[in-house]
């Protein structure tokens, strides 16, 4: 299978999955808190460690693949910052991976903001919002911890399932990953099956 094909038949049966956090920060929005005058520190080397699981991580590169946003610059600079955070250097502290900080690709590319449709952006994204109106430089934001995880009880065993069938399909046992390892993963995958 194709990403396509893969994206058609198991991603888009979770796209309802981001329903209650997309609604959440559309409650937020309506309500005037939320990220449109901020510089944007949640997605900078600053405050981002942000992983995706199998299922996120295609369903970000399909969407910037279908929106035309992929091209040799993101992959380029997803690269360099997978280099420059270290993020292919694996270190281990009390037998856990230790998370690295990154500027994520996404952030201020070809435009403000992230160029994502919110029914395509990982749930950590998603999850984290301003908690009060006028913040500037992330001083009022934080992830809803328990919206988050509802989203998981609710969609984990079909999120698990999933993110193994891909594991299999693509050949992989890293079933988390940050944005720019997917975006260079999926492009690598794309090049060698096509």
């Amino acid at each position: 299978m194709n990403l396509e094909e893969l994206y058609n038949t198991y991603s888009l049966d979770l796209l309802s999955s981001r329903a209650l956090l997309i609604d959440k920060m559309n409650s937020l929005e309506s309500a005037q808190i939320s990220c449109i005058n901020c510089s944007g520190v949640c997605c900078t080397q600053s405050k981002n460690s942000m992983q995706l699981t199998l299922v996120e991580a295609l369903t970000l590169y399909m969407n910037l693949k279908f929106k035309n946003i992929l091209n040799d610059e993101l992959i380029l600079k997803s690269a360099a910052t997978i280099k420059d955070a270290r993020i292919d250097q694996k270190i281990y502290v009390k037998n856990r991976e230790l998370r690295r900080n990154y500027t994520c690709p996404l952030f201020m590319f070809k435009a403000l903001g992230c160029p994502l449709d919110k029914d395509h952006k990982p749930y950590g994204c998603l999850g984290f919002n301003a908690t009060t109106s006028g913040v500037k430089e992330g001083e009022n934001c934080q992830s809803d911890l328990g919206l988050l995880k509802e989203v998981d009880e609710t969609y984990n065993t079909k999120i698990a399932q999933i993110n193994a069938i891909l594991a299999n399909a693509l050949s992989t046992e890293n079933f988390k990953m940050t944005i720019p390892e997917a975006i260079v993963f999926f492009n690598d995958f794309e090049s060698k099956n096509c």
